[in-house]
C-alpha cells in the first residue's frame, strides 16, 4: 500500500507520520509470519526536509515511546493500543524494547532529511560512481560559484578560450548600448547561474549537453542575423517612404495630426532598434478612411504633393505591415531565445569550473548527489545502489512530500516500488497549498497527482526513462488516497476566515487562465476546527498607498507609506502585549526581506526586544566583529582604519568607563603606534600578562581565536556565548577544510559574516521577525502581516526555461551535421518572462508559468494566514481599485487587490467602506491563555586549551613548522614525516601530497618530489611491511598512561596489527637517541600491559631509509 495524505495546515501531518512509525515499529510483522521484534525500526525509513523536522520527528518518537512505557496512555496511545488490537500491558512492554533497542543502535534509527539519505547512499558506493575516497560535502553555492567564475574569467584572451574573449567584448558593448553597468560581469554571470544549475531546471541544462560554445555562438548569430533581415526589410520601405515624401517637400506636418502621422511613421522606421510597434490610429485612419491630411476644402501646395502620392505610400505602409505580421512570431520568438544564449553558452563552462574547483578540494555539492543517483535508477530496472537498502528498508514514511523535486522522488521511486512488490506499507503527507519551495525544484504536482490517482503529468514529466514510467505505472494499483481535514492549531474564527477567503479567491479566478487554481484549493480543502468555541481575532488595516504617477500636493504630504506600514505594526504589537500577550508570543511575517528590516530597524529604535534573521547572523555581535577586528590587527597592524575599528569596539566592550581626555590621549597613542608589539601593549589588561604578537603568530588560528577571547573576558556576556561558539566553530572548520593561515580567513570572512548565524531557540521575550518562508511549520499564538501588497506576477527581467520543441526543427536552431542523426539542435532555453511571449509559439510554456507563480504566491499567503492561534493582523495597501474599460481592475496584480475583493463580496455580505481603513472581521477581547514563564539560570563559561592541546600544538609545530621564522619549515625530512603519518595504504600517496598541498604544508613545486620519495619508502623491503594493506594499522595512536607518577597522553606514529606479532613505529630524521630508545620502550611496555605477548619497535630513519628494530 502507498497510502497519501493531502493535509492543510495544523492539521496535525507530524503526529499522523509518527503514529504510523509508530504502529510499524510496534506490530506483530505477520506478512513475515513473524511476531513483533525490538528491532524493527530498522526496517523504517522516515524522510524530511530540514534538519530541525528530522529532529522534531525523532523527538517526537522517543518522547511517546517513553510515554508508552510509562503508562501514560493519551488519545493518541489508546489510538495506537485499538489499531494495533494490543493490551496496554503488552503495548507498553513492546515500547520499552523498542525504546531501548533505539538508543543502543541509535545510528539505525533512520529519521533523515532527503539529502542526509542521499549523501549516505552516494559515500556507500564512491568507487561505483567514480567519487574521492574521503570526500566532503560542500553546501555553499554562492562562494564555490563566484571563485569557479573569476576562475573562468582569469582565461580571457588564453588561445585555448576563444569564446570568452568574444562573451566578453559583446557583454560589454551591450550593456553599454543599453545604458546598463558595464563592469558587473561576474555578478550578472554568477546571479544568473544560481538559478539555472539547480536541481529545478536539471532536465533543461542536460538537454544542452551535446552543443558547446562555438555552437552556442552559432545560432545566437543565425538568431540575430534572421532578425536583423527582418529590420532591414522594413528599413528599406521606410527609407523609400520617407524619400518619396522628401523629394516632393512634403513636411510632417503637412499630414493628418501631423508629428503622430503618416510622415513620423515612415521617420521612425528607417532606422530601427528593435521591432516596430503598432501603427497607431491616425496611420490607420490615413490607410482605411483615406484620412491623408487636414481636409480643408482648400488644398496646400502641400496636401496636393500628399494626394498625389497617397497610393505609394499607402502601398509601402501595407507592405510594411505585412511584413511585420508576417514575421511578428518568429521575430519575438528568436528575440527572446537569443537574448541570454550568450549567458547559456558559459553555464556548461561554469559547471565544469565548479566541479574542477571541488575536486581538486575533495569536495563534493551537495546537489551533485541526487544527479548521481538519478543516472543509476533511470537505466537499470534494479539500481546496484539500492539492492541492499530494499532489503533494509521495507517502509518509506516521506513528509513535506509537497516540496520534493522531480529527481527526489525518481531516486525515492525504486525503493517504494520494491516495497510495494511485498505488499509493504509506504506513506507521503504533503499539502499542495504549502508548496512555496519551488525555487529550490519543489514540485506541488506529484502531491495532488498521486493524491487524485492521475498520474498523467507525472508520465508526461519522466517521458524520457522508460523504467522511471515504469515504476510510476506500478503505483497505480497501490494508491490509497487520504485526507487530514481537522485544524488543531488556530482558533474557529481564524479557521473559518480561511475556509472563508481561499474559496473566495478559487471561484474568483475561476473561468480565467489561472481556474487550475481549483486543482489545489478544492472543494474539500476546507478545514474543521478541533478548537469549536475557542475565540479568535481577525483584522485587515488599510494604509493609503499614493499613485507613483500622480502629481504630489506638497500641503497634503504626511508620513510616508513604508513609515505609516512600521508605525501601524508597532501599534499593534503594544496593544497585544497591552492585552496580556508576552513579545514572544508575537511574529511579524514578511513577503520580503528588506521589508523585513525595514520593521526590524524601526522596532529596535523603539526599544522592542526582537529576533530577526539579521539579529541572528554573527556580524550583528559586537564582540564577534570586536574579535574579528583583533585579528584584523594582527594580519595588517599598520592599517589605520583597521585600528580605529578595533579601538571603537575595544572601548564599547572592555573599557567603556575610560574618561573622555584619558580616551583621546590612549586614541593618539594608538594611532602614532609604529609597530604590532607597541600596539598589542596598549591594548593588553592590566590585570593579566600583556599581550605578545609573536607569541601570537605561534598559534593556529582556532587557538588565537580562543586565546584573544579568553584573555578579554568575552565569554563574560552570557548572550553573546552563541555567537562567540558558532564563531569558533566556523574559524575550526575553515582552517580544517580549507586553510589554517590568517590572511586566507579574513579574506573569506569578508562575504561569510553576513550568512553564518546562530540557531536560536525561541526567546520568549523577543518578538520574532521573519520571512514567510521561514515561518512554514511554525505557530504563534498573535502573527501580524505588513506591506500585504506583493504582487502575484513574475518580478521584471525575471527568466524561465522554455522546450523549443514546439517551434520545430528550424535551421536557425541547429548544427548541419553530415547525417540527420548527427544534428546539433538547441532543445531548450533560457528566457525572460514578459507579455509578447503571448505572441509566440511558447505562449503555452509562457501561460503555465504565470499560473505556477500565481498559485506559489496564493500558498505563500495560505502559509502565512494559517500560522496564528489566537490573533491575526494583516496590513495591506490601499489603492485605487476601481473598474478599467478592458473588464479588469486597477492595481490588480497584488494581495491587496485580493483583500480588497473579498471585503466588497464578504460571501454576499460586502463591508468596503471608502471612509474605513480597519477592518475587524472576528473580534476577540479575551486575554490569553497563562503560560509558565520561563527561567534560565546564569551559567559560567571557562574555554582554554592549555590542558589538553598544547602538547599537541607543539607536537605539531616541531612537526612542520620552524618556530623561530613562524612559517611552513623548509625541512624537507619533516615533510616527508608528515606525509607518512597521513598514509593508510600504499595507494594514499597522491592523495595525502593534495591534502597536504591544500593546507599548505607542501608547496605544489614539491608533489614530484615527494611522490618519489614516498614511493621508495613505501616499496621498501622493510619499511613497506608497515603499510600492508591486509593488516590493521593505526596513525598516531595516543596512548593514556603515566610516567613518573605523572599522566601522560602520546604514542608511536604507527602500529601494525601482523598476525603474529604488533609493530610500533617511529619515524625521524637524525640518528636516534637515547631519548628516543627509552620513549619506544615505553611505548612497547604499555602494549605488552593491554595484552600484545610478541611487541616490536621499530626507530625509522627516513633519510637513510634505514630500521632499528628493538624488541
Amino acid at each position: 500500500m502507498f497510502k497519501v495524505f493531502s493535509s492543510s495546515a495544523g492539521s496535525g501531518k507530524t503526529y499522523t507520520l509518527t503514529k504510523e512509525y509508530l504502529k510499524l515499529a510496534l506490530r506483530d510483522r505477520t506478512e513475515l509470519g513473524k511476531s513483533f521484534e525490538a528491532h524493527q525500526f530498522k526496517h523504517i525509513l522516515a524522510v524530511t526536509f530540514t534538519n530541525a523536522a528530522a529532529r522534531d520527528m525523532k523527538d517526537r518518537i522517543l518522547e511517546q515511546l517513553q510515554k508508552i512505557t510509562s503508562g501514560d496512555l493519551n488519545s493518541q496511545l489508546r489510538d495506537l493500543s485499538e489499531e494495533l488490537q494490543l493490551e496496554p500491558a503488552e503495548l507498553q512492554n513492546r515500547a520499552r524494547q523498542t525504546f531501548h533497542t533505539i538508543l543502543h543502535d541509535y545510528s539505525a534509527f533512520s529519521v533523515l532529511t532527503i539529502d542526509s539519505f542521499v549523501q549516505r547512499v552516494v559515500t556507500a558506493f564512491t568507487d561505483d560512481l567514480e567519487l574521492p575516497y574521503s570526500f566532503e560535502v560542500e553546501m555553499d553555492t554562492d562562494a564555490i560559484l563566484q571563485t569557479a567564475i573569476d576562475r573562468l574569467l582569469e582565461k580571457v584572451g588564453q588561445e585555448d578560450y576563444p569564446y570568452l574573449s568574444e562573451a566578453l567584448e559583446e557583454f560589454y558593448l551591450e550593456n553599454a548600448t543599453d545604458g546598463r553597468s558595464w563592469y558587473g560581469l561576474a555578478g550578472t554571470l554568477a546571479d544568473f547561474s544560481k538559478g539555472q544549475l539547480g536541481d529545478r531546471n536539471y532536465d533543461y541544462v542536460q538537454k544542452l549537453k551535446e552543443l558547446n560554445p562555438d555552437h552556442f555562438r552559432t545560432i545566437r548569430r543565425n538568431l540575430r542575423e534572421k532578425n536583423r533581415e527582418v529590420e532591414k526589410q522594413i528599413e528599406q520601405l521606410a527609407q523609400d517612404g520617407h524619400r518619396l515624401i522628401q523629394q516632393a517637400g512634403i513636411s510632417e506636418k503637412a499630414f493628418y495630426y501631423g508629428d503622430k502621422g503618416v510622415g513620423a511613421y515612415f521617420k521612425k522606421r528607417v532606422s530601427l532598434t528593435g521591432f516596430p510597434e503598432d501603427p497607431n490610429s491616425y496611420v490607420r485612419k490615413a490607410i482605411d478612411e483615406d484620412v491623408w491630411h487636414s481636409g480643408k476644402k482648400t488644398l496646400t501646395p502641400e496636401q496636393l504633393q500628399i494626394e498625389a502620392i497617397k497610393e505609394q505610400l499607402r502601398d509601402y505602409i501595407l507592405q510594411i505591415e505585412k511584413l511585420r505580421q508576417d514575421s511578428r512570431l518568429r521575430y519575438r520568438t528568436f528575440g527572446a531565445i537569443e537574448q541570454h544564449l550568450q549567458k547559456v553558452a558559459l553555464l556548461k563552462q561554469i559547471k565544469q569550473e565548479c566541479d574542477d574547483l571541488l575536486r581538486e578540494q575533495n569536495r563534493i555539492h551537495i546537489s551533485e548527489f541526487n544527479r548521481l543517483i538519478v543516472k543509476v535508477v533511470t537505466e537499470e530496472p534494479v539500481p546496484f545502489i539500492y539492492e541492499r537498502l530494499g532489503e533494509r528498508f521495507h517502509h518509506i514514511l516521506i513528509d513535506e512530500f509537497q516540496d520534493t523535486s522531480k529527481l527526489q522522488f525518481v531516486n525515492l521511486l525504486p525503493l517504494i516500488d520494491n516495497n510495494l512488490a511485498y505488499q509493504r506499507f509506504n506513506l507521503a503527507v504533503g499539502d499542495a497549498k504549502q508548496a512555496i519551495y519551488r525555487f529550490r525544484g519543489g514540485d506541488m504536482d506529484q502531491i495532488v497527482a498521486l493524491h487524485s490517482g492521475k498520474l498523467d503529468p507525472l508520465m508526461s514529466a519522466h517521458e524520457t526513462s522508460e523504467m522511471t514510467l515504469e515504476r510510476l505505472s506500478g503505483l497505480q494499483a497501490h494508491l490509497q488516497p487520504d485526507r487530514l481535514a481537522t485544524n488543531w492549531r488556530s482558533a474557529e474564527s481564524i479557521v473559518e476566515f480561511n475556509n472563508s477567503f481561499f474559496r473566495f479567491m478559487a471561484d474568483f479566478y475561476a473561468g480565467t487562465d489561472f481556474e487550475k487554481v481549483t486543482e489545489v484549493f478544492d472543494e474539500q480543502f476546507r478545514q474543521a476546527s478541533a478548537k469549536a468555541g475557542v475565540p479568535g481575532h481577525v483584522q485587515l488595516d488599510f494604509i493609503e498607498k499614493p499613485d507613483r504617477f500622480a502629481a504630489k500636493n506638497e500641503d497634503e504630504e504626511g508620513p510616508d507609506f513604508n513609515t505609516q506600514m512600521v508605525e501601524r505594526t508597532l501599534a499593534l504589537i503594544r496593544k497585544a502585549v497591552a492585552d496580556g500577550y508576552q513579545y514572544g508570543d508575537i511574529a511579524v511575517l514578511c513577503r520580503f526581506k528588506k521589508n523585513a528590516r525595514k520593521i526590524a530597524d524601526y522596532l529596535e529604535a523603539n526599544d522592542i526586544p526582537l529576533t530577526s534573521e539579521d539579529s541572528l547572523t554573527l556580524q550583528s555581535s559586537e564582540r564577534v566583529r570586536f574579535l574579528v577586528s583583533l585579528l584584523q590587527l594582527l594580519h595588517q597592524p599598520e592599517n589605520r582604519m583597521v585600528r580605529y575599528d578595533m579601538l571603537f569596539l575595544y572601548t564599547r566592550l572592555i573599557n567603556p568607563d575610560r574618561p573622555n581626555a584619558e580616551l583621546m590621549e590612549f586614541m593618539d597613542e594608538m594611532a602614532k603606534a609604529e609597530d604590532v608589539q607597541e600596539i598589542f601593549r596598549l591594548i593588553s589588561k592590566i590585570d593579566k600578562d600583556p599581550l605578545d604578537p609573536v607569541t601570537l603568530q605561534q598559534l593556529t588560528i582556532y587557538e588565537l581565536t580562543e586565546k584573544l577571547a579568553e584573555y578579554f573576558d568575552l565569554y563574560e556576556n552570557e548572550r553573546d556565548c552563541a555567537y562567540l561558539f558558532r564563531f569558533t566553530d566556523e574559524v575550526l572548520s575553515y582552517s580544517s577544510r580549507y586553510s589554517s593561515h590568517l590572511p586566507d580567513f579574513l579574506a573569506y570572512w569578508e562575504t561569510a559574516q553576513e550568512k553564518v548565524s546562530v540557531s536560536a531557540p525561541p526567546d520568549h521575550s523577543a518578538v520574532t521577525i521573519q520571512t514567510i518562508h521561514k515561518s512554514k511549520g511554525l505557530e504563534y499564538p498573535v502573527v501580524i502581516i505588513p506591506f500585504a501588497d506583493w504582487s502575484y506576477k513574475p518580478r521584471n527581467n525575471e527568466t524561465m526555461w522554455a522546450e523549443l520543441g514546439p517551434l520545430g526543427e528550424l535551421d536557425e536552431l541547429a548544427i548541419p551535421g553530415t547525417t540527420r542523426q548527427e544534428i546539433k539542435r538547441l532543445k531548450t532555453a533560457t528566457i525572460t518572462i514578459r507579455k509578447d511571449l503571448d505572441e509566440t509559439p511558447l505562449a503555452g510554456q509562457y501561460q503555465d508559468e504565470l499560473y505556477r507563480t500565481f498559485v506559489e504566491c496564493m500558498n505563500l499567503v495560505y502559509v502565512a494566514f494559517t500560522r496564528p492561534t489566537d490573533r491575526l493582523y494583516i496590513i495591506a495597501a490601499r489603492q485605487d481599485f476601481s473598474p478599467t474599460k478592458d473588464g479588469g481592475y486597477k492595481n490588480s496584480n497584488g494581495i491587496d487587490f485580493w483583500l480588497y475583493t473579498y471585503l466588497t463580496d464578504l460571501r454576499g455580505n460586502p463591508c468596503w467602506d471608502d471612509e474605513k481603513s480597519s477592518y475587524s472581521l472576528y473580534d476577540c477581547i479575551t486575554q490569553p491563555a497563562k503560560r509558565p514563564l520561563l527561567t534560565s539560570e546564569p551559567f559560567s563559561v571557562w574555554v582554554g586549551n592549555r590542558e589538553g592541546t598544547q602538547p599537541l600544538r607543539l607536537r605539531r609545530i616541531e612537526r612542520t613548522f620552524d618556530p623561530t621564522a613562524f612559517e611552513k619549515s623548509r625541512a624537507w625530512w619533516q615533510k616527508v614525516c608528515t606525509a607518512l603519518s597521513l598514509i593508510q595504504t600504499p595507494d594514499d600517496g597522491e592523495r595525502t601530497i593534495r591534502r597536504m598541498v591544500a593546507e599548505g604544508l607542501l608547496r605544489a613545486s614539491e608533489q614530484e618530489a615527494m611522490l618519489s620519495a614516498l614511493d621508495a619508502l613505501l616499496n621498501h623491503p622493510e619499511i613497506g611491511l608497515l603499510f600492508t594493506p591486509a593488516s590493521r594499522c593505526d596513525n598516531n595512536r595516543r596512548i593514556l598512561g603515566s610516567n613518573g607518577g605523572k599522566s601522560q597522553r602520546s604514542g608511536p606514529n604507527r602500529v601494525v596489527h601482523f598476525p603474529d606479532r604488533t609493530v610500533l613505529a617511529n619515524y625521524l630524521t637524525e640518528q636516534a637517541d637515547d631519548a628516543q630508545h627509552a620513549r619506544m620502550r615505553s611505548f612497547m611496555r604499555m602494549y605488552q600491559q593491554m595484552g600484545h605477548s610478541r611487541v616490536e619497535g621499530w626507530l625509522v630513519l627516513i633519510p637513510d631509509r634505514s630500521v632499528l628494530k628493538l624488541t
